[in-house]
């Protein structure tokens, strides 16, 4: 099943999508959020894909039931087969995930189901304030980001991929100077 995730666009306010699975970095959702990055987030297209993100609408569960019309609508991102309510917002864009559409077909759509949890697994948040990438490990309690210059530059998207994984894929317990954290502690060394 893999590791679950969200994608958050923060544009004045945040709008965050759940990712149920493949949301780590080498070969899941973190790479498709990159590659997705290096073109639609470059100087050329970024007013494009900002005015997508303010055109992006957020449903809740707890809003109304989609209509007959948006059922229609959106229909190919369905499951129907969950053991919920077949009516919801949430059977009716259970495909509208960004491992399992894609970061463009996402933004295409028009409409996202807002996650309400707190952050968890592997989180991909496109700030457009800060113009950067930040990408946090809840589990292991780290964070990395990439500029939207780094992320639109002119060398492979495939090689952030690489940066990204490599930051949470360091030894967490060791210092600097390649000592033991933890073991520095312990004898009081600071």
């Amino acid at each position: 099943m893999g590791i679950p995730g969200s994608l958050t666009f923060k544009l004045g306010i945040e709008k965050t999508v759940y990712n149920n699975k493949d949301s780590y970095i080498l070969g899941g959702l973190g790479q498709a959020v990159i590659e997705w990055a290096h073109g639609a987030l470059s100087p050329e297209n970024l007013p494009a894909t900002i005015a997508s993100v303010e055109n992006l609408r957020v449903v809740r569960d707890t809003d109304a039931p989609p209509t007959d019309e948006e059922r229609q609508q959106f229909v190919r991102f369905a499951d129907f087969f969950l053991g919920v309510d077949s009516r919801s917002w949430y059977a009716l864009l259970r495909k509208l995930q960004p491992s399992c559409c894609g970061v463009d077909d996402l933004l295409a759509a028009g409409i996202i189901l807002h996650d309400h949890r707190p952050p968890y697994g592997v989180n991909y948040i496109v700030d457009f304030e800060n113009e950067e990438l930040v990408i946090t490990a809840s589990v292991r309690r780290k964070r990395f980001a990439l500029t939207f210059e780094e992320l639109t530059a002119m060398y492979p998207p495939r090689l952030n991929v690489y940066r990204a994984h490599h930051a949470f894929d360091e030894d967490e317990d060791e210092d600097e100077d390649g000592e033991d954290e933890d073991e520095d502690e312990r004898e009081g060394v600071r």
